[in-house]
């Protein structure tokens, strides 16, 4: 039996793109790559927070690894990491330009009104805020 922070993971199948679906005895499937299933998934329930935490120092081992079969110097770490950071805020400015058609700071009221003015607008957010809803009742979450 394994367990993804306090919900009993049913099944695993395995996807495309190194990514798995995991089946969960209660609420939505969840679709996520197979390292982050096998640093976050235990033999026991856990707290969301906690299954996170293992799933960032996986990260942050293979980050460091990476770093060392470099053979980085250690005044260059902080310069990298900074490079990484802009490089990851250059991406999701992309990404906005490319799913807003403008960047966000750009965004207008009226461009949210004309997504929220879909077709089914309401039952698409209620189907998302109920995930939401069951998802923060699994974790313990108020917020």
């Amino acid at each position: 039996m394994s367990y993804y922070g306090k919900v009993e993971i049913l099944g695993v199948e395995k996807l495309k793109n190194d990514h798995v679906k995991l089946t969960m005895v209660e609420g939505l499937p969840i679709d996520i790559t197979k390292k982050m299933y096998e640093a976050g998934a235990s033999k026991k329930p856990v707290e969301l927070g906690e299954a996170r935490d293992n799933q960032i120092f996986a990260i942050t081992k293979e980050i460091l690894n990476v770093l060392e079969s470099w053979d980085v110097k250690f005044d260059d770490v902080p310069v990298i990491m900074n490079r990484l950071e802009i490089s990851l805020n250059n991406t999701i400015k992309s990404a906005d330009i490319i799913n807003w058609g403008k960047l966000r700071e750009e965004i207008v009221l009226s461009d949210i009104q004309k997504v929220l003015s879909i077709p089914n607008v309401d039952k698409v957010l209620n189907n998302a805020y109920d995930a939401a809803d069951k998802n923060k009742s699994k974790d313990g979450s108020t917020a």
